[in-house]
């Protein structure tokens, strides 16, 4: 088994970061995973400011999902081990200020082709929208539009189920 560390994921992104860039940009990659079926390896990347560096794992859902640290603390979460760090909100972030929709669930969530990849994933709870910060190799994309997942749970073919842990990160197409 060869491992890797610090390996380099090259994402293409959004027309307006498309537009400001030449070049794919690089970004932190984390090869020792984490997940009930995997582990899976996930991306790092930093969210909001003061940043938090969160782990995502690439998506097809239309855009990020950050999770909140709360998800994991409640005595009926499943959350895979080995736990990756949540988002923590502050007087810097729109949680705190209140700057978020109402609760929508995951069956609502397109994915960038239109379709509803949720729903293979099994996805249940509850979400909110909000804005935050992504920063992206060097670039810092402010005002991105992000979904915050309080509890939501996966659920596999069995019935089991675990709480999602780990944040999405998308990749849309250029255009």
């Amino acid at each position: 088994m060869i491992r890797m560390r610090g390996l380099t994921c090259l994402l293409s992104l959004s027309a307006p970061a498309w537009a400001s860039s030449n070049s794919p940009w690089g970004m932190a990659f984390n090869n020792d995973g984490t997940g009930p079926d995997g582990p899976w390896a996930y991306i790092i990347a930093p969210v909001d400011a003061p940043s938090q560096t969160l782990g995502f794992y690439p998506s097809m859902i239309e855009m990020p999902m950050i999770v909140n640290a709360s998800a994991c603390q409640a005595q009926s979460a499943q959350c895979v081990m080995p736990t990756i760090t949540a988002w923590t909100g502050s007087a810097a972030h729109d949680l705190y200020l209140n700057e978020t929709s109402d609760e929508w669930d995951p069956s609502e969530w397109e994915d960038v082709h239109g379709g509803y990849v949720t729903e293979l994933m099994s996805l249940e709870g509850s979400l909110r929208y909000t804005t935050q910060r992504l920063s992206l190799g060097t670039v810092d994309l402010d005002g991105i539009a992000m979904a915050v997942a309080d509890n939501v749970t996966a659920s596999f073919p069995n019935g089991d189920w675990y709480t999602v842990g780990i944040g999405y990160v998308f990749a849309p197409r250029a255009r």
